[in-house]
């Protein structure tokens, strides 16, 4: 594998993705007594390999193929008639008849052309009639007046503001009235805050405890930055808390989330194991029997997908982590996020790792999270730089954010 990974980078260029390999044999007899090849699939583009790129920028010429070796050019010009007994060249219904496909072709394409022209005009009108939609209703409903005391209904839509779900906004306000009216020495900021606080759970980062190994696997959707949050939390067990660590990667097939973990872990001095079957996460870890912590990285698919289940569920079996990290992007809206914790509901125990939390200014996903799933959150990626932009959780913090006075919208 290592020898196709090479050979696709060199050929086909960084950007090449391969979507699945297995073992083979050669063709016919001699292929009995001969050893095992190793077949691969790869998806790439042909205009970004390196042989494209150096073609296109050397080229000062076109070139326009013939239908044959032995034949003309289309725009060649064709010979005049002579006159013969032979049949005449069947070179000329040839051409006409191409040109005619290509005519046709043609009308074709331009008609789907339009077709997908005025499609996408209508979904922009569409779009643009929703959004204005939406933006009246949140104007409007930022007027409606709720039925809550002593200062409850400002903190109230505090909550609402910061994108928390609207009928947890609404339990958590309930409860803070009846907490202040049988409580009346309870401000009302201090009577939420603690119920923010119950709701969000206490913090579940790792633990490790001395002269024991402990596995640590990362779950999640393609994109969220499992590598770079894997490589901060080894950086922050290896650097600071001077833990030996060690990181084994299966995402083995995007050639550049290899090279970039590789980097990092040379940088850090961690030893990196790469997995590219199953059965070899077993060797992998008894490889690092002297490491106190051992990350594992999972390649990230979309969610549903039966194979990645199925790697999944066999790696827990193979691998029986003591801590399992699912990351999601506080970027994501809350209806993709439930449909993440829907599709790995069959992890049977996990906590939540919350990543680019730079990138919006909104705190109430984190909220939105501990109330439908029911668990703990573990740590907050706030940015890029490795190892400083990660930070275990810290509810009483989170409920101040969600609560902070930020002044009205006009």
């Amino acid at each position: 594998m290592s020898e196709i990974m090479e050979t696709v980078s060199r050929e086909l260029g960084s950007d090449a993705v391969i979507l699945s390999n297995r073992k083979v044999r050669q063709k016919g007899f001699n292929g009995l007594f001969s050893p095992q090849l190793t077949e691969a699939t790869v998806a790439y583009d042909p205009q970004q390999t390196p042989a494209a790129k150096n073609f296109a920028s050397n080229s000062a010429r076109t070139w326009k193929p013939s239908l044959n070796p032995t034949q003309p050019s289309l725009n060649a010009p064709i010979p005049p008639h002579t006159s013969s007994n032979a049949p005449s060249s069947p070179s000329l219904p040839q051409y006409s008849g191409i040109r005619a496909s290509e005519e046709r072709a043609q009308k074709l394409l331009d008609n789907s052309h339009e077709q997908f022209t005025n499609l996408d005009r209508r979904i922009s009108s569409l779009e643009k009639i929703l959004s204005e939609f939406v933006n009246k209703f949140q104007y409007v409903k930022r007027d409606i007046t709720y039925e809550y005391s002593n200062g409850v209904n400002e903190l109230f839509m505090r909550l609402v503001a910061q994108q928390v779900d609207e009928a947890l906004a609404h339990q958590i306000a309930k409860e803070t009235d009846q907490l202040i009216t049988t409580n009346p020495e309870v401000r009302s900021r201090e009577a939420m805050e603690h119920l923010i606080v119950e709701r969000l759970g206490p913090a579940a980062p790792i633990i490790h405890k001395k002269f024991t190994q402990k596995v640590v696997l990362m779950l999640g959707p393609t994109g969220v930055g499992k590598t770079t949050t894997i490589v901060k939390l080894a950086a922050e067990f290896s650097i600071k808390m001077k833990k030996r660590v060690g990181i084994i990667n299966t995402d083995t097939y995007r050639i550049a989330a290899q090279e970039q973990i590789k980097t990092y872990s040379d940088i850090l001095g961690v030893p990196l194991g790469a997995v590219y079957q199953m059965s070899e996460l077993e060797d992998e870890i008894k490889k690092m029997a002297d490491r106190e912590l051992i990350f594992i990285d999972i390649a990230g698919k979309s969610p549903g997908d039966l194979q990645h289940r199925e790697d999944i569920e066999e790696i827990l079996k193979i691998a029986r982590p003591e801590d399992v990290l699912l990351c999601v992007s506080a970027t994501t809206n809350f209806s993709s996020m439930k449909e993440t914790f829907d599709s790995y509901s069959y992890v049977p125990n996990y906590n939540i790792l919350v990543t680019k939390l730079d990138e919006t200014k909104y705190r109430g996903i984190l909220l939105n999270i501990c109330w439908y799933t029911r668990k703990r959150l573990s740590y907050l990626s706030i940015g890029q730089s490795v190892p400083d932009d990660i930070a275990e959780v810290k509810p009483s913090e989170i409920a101040g954010e969600l609560l902070k006075d930020r002044g009205q919208p006009q």
